[in-house]
């Protein structure tokens, strides 16, 4: 059935563009916008992110992966959008109480957007994510610790999983999300399924 549509914001960068590849090569989606109109989306993926130093500053870098995150998560949750799950992409560590600026900030946009109580929330937490060729040499040096992620593996578990959510919820009003095995609460009580890289291998292969 070619009945969902999807909301996509980042929808140039590297996971993205994935998504949004993996969003219309599927049967299940008829549309993908990457501006939140008004209208019946059944799924929204937040896929900003960007680096202190592309970003140019903290308070910048802060701006795009908390402000306009949050912001994103706001305006799908208007009565007149009422997006019902929202796939966000953080980080591996992502922790609001953290000293360190990146992981705090990722912790944070985590935290705000589990306010906003979405009938789903999935919080996605890869490990370095692979962008190819556009890798930076601090993340290729830092891919020694962290676990390497394919941008294109990320996008294909989150659009799996965003559809089985969608299709769990078409047959009985949601309430199934709530149950997923590796549920927690959200900040505002939101069910919130979190997602490691396990589970982010394992969906893409599925």
């Amino acid at each position: 059935h070619h009945t969902m549509q999807a909301v996509v914001i980042g929808a140039t960068g590297a996971t993205g563009s994935e998504v949004v590849r993996e969003l219309c090569e599927s049967d299940s989606v008829s549309k993908v916008t990457a501006t939140v109109l008004e209208g019946q989306y059944q799924m929204a993926f937040c896929c900003l992110g960007t680096t202190k130093k592309d970003a140019g500053s903290a308070d910048a870098f802060k701006k795009v992966d908390l402000d306009y995150v949050t912001a994103f998560g706001r305006l799908c949750r208007d009565d007149r959008v009422g997006v019902p799950s929202m796939h966000l992409v953080s980080s591996q560590g992502a922790n609001k109480n953290s000293w360190l600026l990146y992981p705090k900030t990722k912790g944070e946009a985590e935290y705000q957007m589990g306010l906003l109580n979405f009938h789903h929330l999935s919080v996605w937490r890869p490990g370095l994510l692979g962008r190819g060729s556009s890798s930076r040499f601090v993340e290729r040096a830092a891919s020694l610790v962290m676990t390497p992620m394919p941008v294109a593996t990320l996008a294909r578990a989150m659009v799996r999983h965003a559809i089985s959510v969608a299709n769990n919820a078409n047959v009985d009003d949601g309430t199934a999300t709530s149950a997923s095995s590796s549920s927690k609460e959200g900040g505002g009580g939101s069910p919130s399924v979190l997602m490691t890289n396990k589970e982010i291998f394992a969906l893409a292969k599925g």
